[in-house]
């Protein structure tokens, strides 16, 4: 009853507003009862017609309301309201603050990296694409964003070369490779570059033997699981030289090594 009489007030007084006033500006002042979902919903609304300034508005005036819950959602919104406008370092701040509240959404990542992006701050803007292409799982847009960062980016050799070191931290040595080697094509004569083209070529070549072992072994438990031994040995003996090979080449990493010693500990346990 009450929300019938406050609608029907608001509708009255709205007839004795001036033309430059809107009805939408009345209701976001009148208002210390309104919520900030109510805020929030005119916020949204005000985003998809292209009205990003008044977006803004809604949405300063539902975060002051939800101070206390967690806003992450309002800063998310109010981030991409700011990229929308071009205002790059408020949507930064904002996009950051988000990302503390849900640093495993990619869409936040890939939000920073283009406000980035457009400050010229290419490090970062890499870092965060990489991040959105990763927790992704390659989603091409953010893949592509990365691609895009790397190849503009003044100092491209080196930028290059940052992103082969992080994955190659992560022990991706196969994501690692073309990174290092796109360092290496823009600066051949770069001797750090060179060295560490072959000395990640051969962990790449390691950790491709290992996920090898990994298929096999996995396709290995399906078959045991179903019954199904012959088809089980077989594939728990191509795991074996996989590791094998893998080794061949080189001491392994600790990741690498703890995995051929489960196979192998399985594959012999199958045989006492």
């Amino acid at each position: 009853m009450k929300q019938i009489i406050f609608v029907i007030v608001l509708l009255a007084t709205s007839t004795f507003l001036s033309k430059s006033q809107t009805f939408n500006e009345f209701f976001v002042r009148s208002a210390d009862i309104i919520t900030d979902a109510e805020l929030t919903v005119l916020g949204d609304h005000s985003f998809k017609n292209d009205r990003f300034a008044e977006a803004e508005t809604y949405y300063r005036r539902a975060l002051t309301k939800a101070s206390d819950k967690a806003p992450d959602t309002l800063l998310y919104k109010l981030g991409e309201t700011f990229l929308k406008q071009g205002k790059n370092v408020e949507a930064a701040r904002f996009l950051q603050r988000s990302i503390g509240f849900s640093p495993q959404n990619a869409v936040l990542h890939y939000l920073l990296g283009s406000a980035c992006f457009s400050l010229r701050q290419y490090t970062e803007a890499a870092n965060s694409f990489k991040k959105a292409c990763d927790l992704s799982e390659n989603n091409p847009t953010y893949c592509d964003a990365l691609t895009e960062v790397l190849d503009v980016d003044p100092e491209k050799a080196q930028a290059n070369f940052n992103m082969g070191n992080q994955y190659a931290a992560e022990e991706d040595f196969v994501e690692a490779h073309p990174y290092f080697l796109k360092a290496l094509q823009l600066d051949p004569q770069n001797r750090f570059y060179q060295d560490r083209v072959r000395r990640n070529e051969l962990l790449a070549l390691q950790q491709r033997h290992m996920n090898n072992a990994t298929n096999a072994f996995v396709s290995a438990k399906v078959y045991e699981y179903s019954g199904h031994m012959d088809q089980a040995v077989e594939l728990f003996k191509e795991a074996v030289i996989e590791v094998d090979r893998a080794k061949a080449l080189g001491q392994l990493t600790q990741q690498m090594h703890e995995r051929a010693a489960y196979y192998i500990f399985v594959y012999q346990d199958l045989f006492r």
